[in-house]
């Protein structure tokens, strides 16, 4: 519901949409900050690039919700966990 319907109310539901994205990929960012004090090999990478995580899990997650398979939601971690070491790590 979050993902498919906050949007039609307008206004405060886009906002409220953004501010949980720009949460979620700040959450990335202090993640990979930490990772990387233990895997000082790797990179750095621009907020785009946890932005572009965020949007890419909201997206995987969406399509499961739309097509009312929401029981496949916990097929999608490893998937989710491989976009994240690959732009994360390399």
């Amino acid at each position: 519901m979050f993902y498919l319907e906050l949007p039609s109310v307008g206004r405060p539901g886009t906002d409220r949409l953004a501010d949980a994205r720009r949460k979620l990929a700040a959450r990335t960012a202090v993640w990979h900050a930490r990772a990387r004090a233990r895997h000082p090999h790797w990179p750095e990478v621009a907020d785009e690039v946890y932005r572009a995580l965020t949007g890419a899990t909201e997206e995987l997650v969406r399509e499961r919700v739309r097509a009312g398979a929401t029981d496949e939601l916990p097929a999608l971690e490893d998937v989710v966990v491989d976009l994240h070491l690959a732009l994360l790590t390399r």
